[in-house]
């Protein structure tokens, strides 16, 4: 109990920091990409206002109308930027200030940044300054197209502007334009500090996680390595066992992957000469031939499934009733052979059994197929006798059949994993080998008993459990 809270702990304080080393480089990276964002939208807007000055200048001197267009065409760049602004702090439409900054040359890609910046953080004191700044660049762009708009009106009205007032209308131009280009400057030294001081705060909480966690691991290791030498003992016990079960496992996986190529091939071989074959009734032959592959295939799979899982998942026993148990199973199986009668004759005397229902429906569902798949073509009918009873501290249960039986020579063999006879109808060799292995997972015993060509029966003893409240 001590080490499981020990561990949550350690587990919870670890997903915690990283968690929150997470968000904060997520939250710096958006802040600093945002920054970075108005950072290039004041270059935008610096150098809108520089081409409107310079254009403004000309057009003082030369009186000519295009360089007055040019002049509002590039003023509109800061003006745009500054509606986006105005905007905002009035929270209008989101889309109308991307409208904005996107006229005011900002890219696509950077307009959303701006629009969260400014505002989650435009109260922040960091980038409160810049706002502050940005807006009194505004006044001086109204100011420059107030001008702008004042030396057009006397040009277009007198038609001439004499040299003294030229040079005193350009001074005037020229010194908004300086005043503008230091605001610039403020404006990208505060958002400089920003990012500096972001970049500072984030280390700072990253560093302290850091620590937390390299703590953390090593405050688990030196714990773990005071149980490592109580569990290596476990360990080189287990050494021999897992050494078993690899043999095991590379016997399994050799006779399992030859296994499941053999009816590949043998299709592929079907498939060809049906491919070439004209004949009907030779199509028919190969087709069924074909299913016969498939349908072997297919419960070969079934059965590697069923393996694993007896292999994997534990034993959890319920309440079972003997009578709609065996039922269920006879109702699934009894038209497995379309040309023979099945006959099944049920002894049941026990009504109730706490056992494994996964296990016990594979082990019955196994005997009552093989069964019925290895019946004796010279009996009309296929006699199957299911039988349960209890005696003493076990269940007992019978499986016989009127089958074509088992051999002498093989009945020590069938219980072997990929063991198969050469009857005609040739199984997996993991079927009876699952059952022999639940059987023995239940802790009980599986034996047979058969005479050629006369029939086949199974006896299993379980133990008698009974469920504990």
């Amino acid at each position: 109990m001590r080490k499981k809270s020990f561990l949550l702990s350690y587990i919870v304080v670890i997903i915690t920091t990283i968690i929150t080393i997470i968000t904060i480089n997520y939250f710096t990276l958006k802040i600093l990409d945002g920054t970075r964002a108005f950072t290039a939208g004041e270059s935008s807007f610096t150098k809108g206002q520089q081409e409107a000055t310079r254009f403004l200048t000309l057009y003082i001197f030369t009186k000519n109308e295009d360089y007055f267009h040019k002049f509002n065409s590039n003023l509109r760049i800061p003006i745009s930027d500054s509606l986006a602004r105005i905007n905002l702090d009035h929270k209008g439409p989101e889309e109308i200030s991307r409208k904005h900054f996107i006229n005011g040359g900002n890219s696509a890609y950077d307009v959303e940044k701006m629009i969260w910046i400014y505002k989650n953080f435009k109260d922040a004191a960091a980038f409160k300054s810049a706002v502050d700044i940005w807006k009194e660049a505004d006044l001086l762009i109204m100011d420059l197209e107030r001008i702008g708009n004042d030396i057009h009106q006397k040009i277009s009205t007198q038609n001439l502007i004499q040299e003294p007032e030229e040079r005193k209308l350009a001074l005037q131009v020229n010194s908004i334009s300086e005043e503008l280009t230091r605001k610039g400057k403020e404006f990208d030294a505060v958002l400089g500090r920003s990012i500096r001081y972001i970049n500072n705060v984030a280390l700072y909480f990253i560093t302290i996680g850091a620590i937390l966690m390299i703590l953390c691991i090593v405050l688990y290791s030196a714990f773990f390595i005071r149980r490592l030498s109580a569990l290596q003992k476990k360990t080189n016990q287990q050494n021999q066992f897992l050494t078993q079960i690899n043999n095991e496992l590379d016997m399994f996986t050799y006779s399992v992957s030859h296994d499941l190529r053999a009816p590949i091939t043998s299709l592929k071989g079907l498939i060809k000469l049906a491919e070439m074959e004209k004949k009907p009734e030779v199509l028919k032959e190969y087709h069924t031939m074909m299913h016969t592959l498939i349908s072997r295939q297919d419960a070969f799979i079934q059965e590697i499934i069923n393996f694993s899982k007896n292999k994997r998942m534990e034993v959890v026993n319920e309440d079972i009733e003997l009578a709609p148990f065996f039922n269920h199973i006879i109702s699934d199986l009894q038209f497995m052979v379309e040309d023979k009668e099945v006959n099944f004759n049920m002894d049941i005397r026990i009504n109730l059994i706490y056992s494994n229902l996964f296990r016990l429906n594979i082990v019955f569902s196994n005997l009552v197929s093989n069964a019925i798949k290895y019946h004796d073509p010279e009996k009309k009918v296929i006699e199957i006798r299911i039988k349960a009873d209890q005696k003493g501290q076990f269940n007992i249960f019978t499986i016989e059949d009127n089958g074509s039986g088992i051999e002498e020579q093989y009945q020590s063999k069938i219980f072997d994993m990929f063991f198969v006879t050469n009857h005609h109808e040739k199984g997996t060799g993991i079927g009876l080998y699952l059952v022999k292995e639940i059987i023995t997972k239940l802790n009980g015993t599986i034996d047979v008993h058969s005479v050629y060509m006369q029939g086949t029966k199974f006896i299993i003893k379980l133990p008698v459990y009974h469920q504990t409240h």
